[in-house]
């Protein structure tokens, strides 16, 4: 742990302490409580001492416009793949060869060998790209150029 580290945890560990005794002298917690029950007296504590007031609509939306990728729900990537399950225990030599003999398939007839060799659900319907869900999908295919545009708001602020 670095110096400075060690002076973060040191504050942290000092400003905890100060709280969790003023929540035993709040009758928010004993002296000796559980960690999780210190940790909901804290907050508890906070809650009542801190007047966090409600965004405006006018704040929300500039807050929005500053950082839209923070506020997208819904977003699809189309992919187009073949999915080759890895779970623990797959032989991979054996499926290292599948992979191999469906490159070469699809070299030879691209149309329909998805269909065929695949081992997931997409292909055997015969989709030709399948929709996830962003973030669902392996890290490679989330950049992916094909993507609904999801829905964006203003996470703040009301449905109009």
């Amino acid at each position: 742990m670095t110096m400075e580290a060690e002076h973060v945890y040191a504050d942290f560990a000092a400003v905890r302490e100060l709280l969790s005794r003023r929540a035993i002298e709040q009758g928010l917690c004993v002296v000796g409580a559980l960690r999780e029950d210190v940790d909901a007296a804290i907050e508890t504590l906070l809650s009542r001492a801190v007047n966090v007031p409600a965004p405006t609509p006018d704040e929300c939306r500039r807050w929005y416009e500053r950082n839209p990728d923070e506020c997208v729900a819904g977003e699809l990537a189309f992919v187009r793949h073949i999915l080759f399950a890895v779970t623990p225990g797959t032989p991979v030599e054996p499926l290292r060869r599948k992979a191999e003999a469906t490159l070469g398939e699809l070299r030879r007839s691209p149309e329909r060998f998805a269909e065929r060799r695949a081992s997931c659900r997409t292909a055997r319907q015969g989709r030709k790209a399948a929709r996830w869900d962003r973030w669902a999908v392996a890290k490679p295919l989330r950049s992916s150029k094909r993507r609904s545009s999801g829905t964006r708001r203003p996470a703040c602020c009301p449905r109009s």
